[in-house]
């Protein structure tokens, strides 16, 4: 799983399957230079978000402020905390390591950067003591 999520008006005609708009040019620009697996939100997005005062009930819960890998290197972007979504019987970072069996080079990038924000996260969430 990797993606962006923007904001702003666009067009969608799904009988003829045509979109297009500003925030897909963003969310799929922003998910191309994006180095882990998971889900950032755009300036555009973030800034929808504070705006309608929902940003405070989701930061620290939903979405978290991280240093996020991108071509270009680190950049503080809000992430998708995607970890409820994963089988609680699955052990997360045991999974993440097997995908070294299937990738070499440049992809294991995603992997160690995946590894590293879940470790990241863990941490986040055990200081405010939701982690189970």
């Amino acid at each position: 799983m990797k993606g962006a999520i923007a904001y702003g008006e666009q067009t969608a005609d799904f009988d003829t399957s045509l979109h297009f708009g500003r925030p897909l040019v963003d969310a799929y620009k922003l998910q191309n230079e994006l180095l882990l697996y998971t889900v950032v939100l755009h300036h555009t997005m973030e800034q929808y978000l504070i705006e309608k005062a929902i940003m405070q009930k989701l930061e620290g819960n939903d979405i978290f402020k991280y240093p996020t890998p991108l071509k270009e290197g680190k950049i503080t972007h809000y992430v998708v905390d995607w970890s409820p979504f994963v089988d609680a019987n699955d052990d997360l970072k045991s999974a993440l390591s097997q995908l070294y069996g299937s990738v070499s080079g440049s992809p294991r990038r995603y992997v160690d950067n995946t590894i590293e924000f879940v470790r990241w996260l863990q941490k986040e969430k055990g200081k405010k003591g939701v982690m189970k």
